[in-house]
């Protein structure tokens, strides 16, 4: 765990290079004990357990910092780290949503709203409000205020005011859309009250 941090905060100080090497070293190191090589295998299922969550952390820890090397993104790379990773736990939403991300930076919409589903079992608050802002991008208003409000529905706590934000945004793209008649604007504008104000 102490390798997945200090890749986390040389990411954060803008140490690509020295994080990148951090997840790798940790990586190393979790699966040499998971293997028990040096006879120093986990000596229990909890620490077996752990050293698997830890390497899963790492490696999509490393595949979101190549998509996200300022200048030089490697997406490819990052692309295939979360096909590995979904791969082997489908259940992982993260590394889902973040496929449906690189199929929709790539035009791939359909793809892309297909992983966003299948991270819904696992994360339906992030499933939706990414399904959300793809639908808004292609325009089509009525599935993405579907999508918002199925995340509305969701949200914890501390997600329900992002919710609500959201949503009042596409309440108002819809009421000052030119293609909106006059009569169902002060509906729309009026939804889009109602959730600023939540």
């Amino acid at each position: 765990q102490m390798w997945n941090n200090l890749g986390t905060l040389r990411s954060l100080q803008g140490d690509p290079r020295g994080a990148k090497e951090a997840y790798g070293r940790g990586l190393a190191l979790a699966e040499q004990q998971l293997q028990g090589e040096n006879g120093h295998g986990p000596s229990t299922t909890d620490e077996a357990k752990d050293l698997h969550i830890a390497c899963l952390t790492m490696r999509f820890n490393r595949a979101w910092l190549a998509e996200s090397e300022g200048d030089q993104p490697d997406f490819l790379q990052a692309t295939q780290d979360y096909m590995a990773i979904n791969e082997e736990h489908h259940w992982h939403a993260d590394s889902l949503l973040q496929l449906g991300a690189q199929w929709a930076r790539m035009g791939e919409t359909e793809s892309a709203l297909h992983r966003y589903q299948e991270a819904m079992k696992s994360n339906p608050f992030h499933s939706a409000i990414m399904q959300a802002e793809l639908y808004r991008q292609r325009g089509e208003y009525p599935k993405a205020l579907q999508s918002a409000e199925l995340a509305v529905q969701v949200a914890g706590d501390k997600q329900f005011h992002y919710a609500h934000v959201l949503l009042g945004n596409l309440y108002f793209e819809v009421a000052i859309a030119p293609s909106t008649r006059q009569r169902e604007r002060d509906t729309f504008m009026h939804k889009a009250l109602r959730n600023f104000t939540k």
